[in-house]
C-alpha cells in the first residue's frame, strides 16, 4: 500500500464507492458494464475510457488493481476493458467484502478525497475482443473454442432474454459461477479452474484453439475470459455477446425450445 506508483481503483456504483472504500481508491465513473452510452451494449469508446482513466488519476505507469463492491464480474469487466486498451491490471479477488473480512483499512466518509489527474492513452489491443463476424466465421470454420458463460437455461433456450432464445451452436457451457467460490466469490485455485475447465470438455492450453467467451451483456463472459488466461489459454470476449446475436434475424441458434 506504501508503492507510490499503486493506483486502486474501485469499478462498482458511485454510491457504494461513498457509502465504503479501501483506503486511498479512487472511482472509475463509467458504470459497471463500462458501455457505450450513446449506443446499446457496445464497449465504451476509447476517448471516453480515457479520460475517465485519466480523471481517477491512474497514468499508464502505474500498478493498478480494480475492485467491486457487490460481484466478482464487476471488477473482471474492468480488468477486461483495460486490457483492451492496452493495460494490465489486476483484480483484487473478491472485492471489498473479503478485504473487510481480512480487517484491512476502509473509510466510510461520504466525501472522498479529490485525486489529482493522471495522464493515460490508451492502446487499442484488438486481438482481446471479437464482433459477430468473427463468430460467425469461427463458428463456420470451427477455429475456434466459444464457451457460453450463462446459466443452463439461459444456454438451452428455456430462459429467454431476448428476440430469441438459445445458444451458438458449437458452444460450451461453462456457467460463470463455476470458477468461484460461491460463498465467497473468489476464484477458485488454478487446479481447480484446470479441472473445470477440463470437464466441460476444454484440452490442454497447448493443444486448445483461441477460446472465445460470451454471456448476455459482455459481462460474466469476462470473469470466465479471465478465469481460463490464469491457467494459460489465449482467450477474447465476445462483448456484443447474446444482446446483439440473438436479436438478430439470421445469426444461428440451437434451442431446446426447437426440439
Amino acid at each position: 500500500m506504501g508503492d507510490p506508483y499503486l493506483r486502486i481503483v474501485n469499478v462498482g456504483s458511485y454510491s457504494s464507492f461513498q457509502q465504503g472504500r479501501i483506503a486511498n481508491a479512487s472511482h472509475l465513473s463509467l458504470g459497471y458494464k463500462l458501455k457505450d452510452k450513446s449506443t446499446p451494449n457496445s464497449l465504451v469508446p476509447g476517448k471516453v475510457f480515457e479520460q475517465a482513466v485519466a480523471k481517477a488519476g491512474v497514468s499508464n505507469h502505474n500498478k493498478v488493481v480494480v475492485y467491486g463492491t457487490t460481484s466478482s464480474k464487476i471488477a473482471t469487466r474492468a480488468w477486461w476493458v483495460f486490457k483492451r486498451y492496452g493495460m494490465d491490471v489486476a483484480v483484487l479477488d473478491g472485492g471489498i467484502k473479503q478485504w473487510k473480512k481480512h480487517g484491512f483499512a476502509v473509510e466510510y466518509d461520504r466525501q472522498p478525497r479529490q485525486v489529482e489527474a493522471g495522464v493515460f492513452v490508451r492502446k487499442n489491443v484488438d486481438s482481446v475482443v471479437v464482433t459477430m463476424a468473427e463468430v460467425e466465421a469461427a463458428v463456420a470454420d470451427n477455429t475456434s473454442h466459444i464457451i457460453d458463460t450463462r446459466t443452463p437455461n439461459e444456454y438451452t433456450g428455456v430462459l429467454k432474454k431476448n428476440a430469441r432464445g438459445g445458444h451458438i451452436p458449437g458452444a460450451i457451457n461453462i456457467p460463470h459461477t463455476s470458477f468461484l467460490h460461491l460463498a465467497s466469490g473468489t476464484f477458485l485455485l488454478d487446479a481447480n479452474l484446470v479441472e473445470v475447465a477440463r470437464n466441460a470438455g476444454l484440452p490442454d492450453p497447448v493443444n486448445a484453439k483461441t477460446v472465445i467467451t460470451y454471456c448476455q451483456s459482455g459481462v460474466r463472459a469476462t470473469l470466465v475470459a479471465l478465469a481460463l488466461e490464469k491457467i494459460g489459454y489465449d482467450v477474447a470476449v465476445y462483448d456484443g455477446s447474446m444482446v446483439e446475436w440473438q436479436n438478430e434475424d439470421s445469426t444461428p441458434l440451437v434451442s431446446d425450445a426447437d426440439t
